[in-house]
């Protein structure tokens, strides 16, 4: 921000870095419905392709901004046209049985994550590469965001060469030409039967609609606190911050987030086989108020070494209760709906997470710049944003009881035990009924047919011998008059 000369000290940098971010997010926003919808129509890797390439693309396209309005443009262009995070959600959802969906979206958020913190430190190590003498001169030098921009062009064309050769349309089961094959898809999944669900069919369903919304409230807590804990490390002391510079930034999130690659998607698996997703939700929000409500305090601290230890200790702590209510969430949305409308889903979740996403660095920004400058006291400092993420946590969490059992496996495994249930149910139905029809009959007359030397006679009946013979015996002559 400041070399674009939008902001004047270290703690004003928060505006403008916020509308950066926002930028981005409200791209995905308008975006995710319409990709969710391509999703499910063509398929997932066509339009993890076109993602890629426009990733690509727009990011050297970015290393080439020479002022801050281009720089805005180019951030929404990248969030409208890389829908990489509703598709690739989808994907691993699907590449893997339920039984290791756990260990699948640990993968994919550990990843997320340490991308995040990897493409930070980066940016701050390749930034400018003309003051630190990485590039004295040339195209590098007169573009000072180029070459981390190159670094991240370069890894999106690399994965849309593998993606092209190796990965498989994930997406199964498609409008079946055959009728043939139309009918054993149908045989196979009854829930095939129904009409495809629209957006107005999710937003009507509401556990589908508080899932969503707990994801939105998850989306906005990670984001800000990711936007905020670089603006509070960057700060000035008398502002409540700890003075640091990039490179010390980019080294405390990445020992913050090293647990993330020694344990945590181990551990994750184990308290999933253990409580499932929905404990995980439940005690990761719940503990995540107290864990970012503590982070600031360390700023009246002057003892550098306990500094970087609290900072680290505490950050790991939130990292990794994030990851667990991310993770968890993650696979407890994609089991609302049957594969075929995951994409759908993922784009309304992508809508209301992005939207989150750009109001969260938009909202630490302001409030943030402001509040540090303001000299009030507690809670009205500094801290403010820290303590509004905390509560905001609690309220997750509250939130979060609400959602059924159900969630913990998918639609159709649901649909499956749901349809057992009612077979059950039926035949249970047949079997009283029987009961009491056999108990009926116990009571009424049972007329049994016994043939005789004589002739027929039933054994209920109290024949006299005189009837008894009427009765005509086998093989004997009856005239028509009798009959």
């Amino acid at each position: 921000m400041q070399y674009f000369d939008m902001a004047s000290d270290k703690s004003s940098t928060g505006y403008f870095a916020g509308v950066l971010t926002c930028a981005l997010m409200t791209g995905r926003t308008i975006s995710s419905p319409f990709w969710g919808w391509v999703i499910d129509k063509w398929g997932r890797k066509p339009v993890l392709l076109i993602g890629l390439f426009f990733a690509g693309a727009l990011s050297v396209a970015f290393g080439f901004v020479q002022n801050y309005t281009m720089a805005v443009l180019i951030r929404f262009g990248i969030g409208l046209f890389a829908p990489l995070s509703v598709v690739t959600k989808t994907c691993v959802s699907e590449v893997c049985p339920e039984s290791k969906q756990a260990g699948a979206m640990s993968y994919y958020s550990m990843i997320w994550l340490t991308s995040s913190v990897v493409g930070s430190v980066i940016g701050g190590v390749l930034v400018d590469p003309k003051s630190t003498g990485i590039a004295p001169s040339g195209p590098l030098a007169d573009y000072p965001f180029l070459l981390p921009n190159l670094i991240t062009a370069i890894v999106a064309f690399t994965a849309l060469g593998g993606v092209f050769i190796w990965l498989e349309e994930t997406l199964t089961i498609k409008k079946a030409r055959d009728a043939a094959i139309r009918q054993t898809l149908l045989k196979s999944m009854p829930e095939m039967e129904t009409e495809p669900l629209t957006y107005k069919d999710l937003v009507k369903d509401k556990v589908i609609v508080l899932a969503v919304s707990i994801y939105g409230i998850n989306s906005f807590c990670s984001t800000a606190y990711f936007e905020l804990f670089p603006l509070w490390c960057w700060a000035k002391v008398s502002n409540g911050g700890l003075d640091f510079e990039p490179l010390e930034i980019g080294y405390a999130l990445a020992a913050s987030n090293l647990s993330l690659v020694i344990f945590q998607r181990w551990l994750f698996r184990k308290m999933v086989a253990r409580k499932g997703y929905l404990w995980n939700v439940l005690c990761g929000s719940l503990f995540q108020a107290p864990a970012i409500f503590i982070i600031p305090w360390i700023s009246y601290a002057r003892n550098v070494y306990g500094i970087w230890v609290y900072i680290i200790g505490t950050s790991m702590i939130w990292y990794f209760l994030s990851f667990q209510v991310l993770t968890a969430q993650f696979v407890m949305t994609n089991n609302l709906v049957v594969k075929t409308e995951r994409g759908k889903l993922n784009g309304l979740c992508m809508m209301v997470g992005s939207f989150s996403r750009a109001v969260a660095p938009l909202f630490t920004g302001v409030v943030f710049a402001a509040t540090a400058k303001s000299g009030l006291s507690f809670p009205l400092n500094y801290t403010f944003c820290f303590d509004f993420i905390a509560v905001l946590c609690i309220f997750m969490w509250f939130l979060s009881r609400y959602l059924p059992r159900s969630i913990e496996k998918t639609k159709e495994a649901n649909l499956k035990e749901q349809m057992t249930a009612e077979m059950k149910t039926a035949r249970n139905s047949i079997r009283k009924t029987l009961a009491k029809g056999a108990e009926q009959t116990r009571g009424s007359v049972v007329r049994t047919s016994v043939i005789s030397e004589t002739g027929y006679f039933h054994e209920d009946d109290d024949l006299t011998d005189d009837e008894e013979d009427t009765v005509p015996a086998p093989g004997s002559n009856i005239s028509s008059s009798k009959l």
